[in-house]
């Protein structure tokens, strides 16, 4: 049974992340570059589940609010 992830990032980061994650794409695809679709798809999971591994490791959160599952 998978858990939902803990949203500790805020509206305007997973808002940064998704648009530097898009660049990232852009640019990893010609020529193709696995690193930069690796950190593409980091900023990606940031920005559509709202969750930091690191913060989370940190005990860290940029949320106003915490938001209920």
């Amino acid at each position: 049974m998978s858990r939902k992830p803990i949203v500790n990032v805020s509206e305007t980061e997973r808002y940064a992340a998704g648009i530097l994650g898009a660049a990232l794409l852009a640019g990893a695809l010609r020529p193709l570059r696995p690193w930069r679709l690796f950190w593409a798809a980091c900023l990606f999971y940031r920005a559509v589940t709202g969750n930091c591994k690191g913060y989370e490791m940190l005990g860290m959160s940029t949320c106003q609010r915490e938001r209920k599952p």
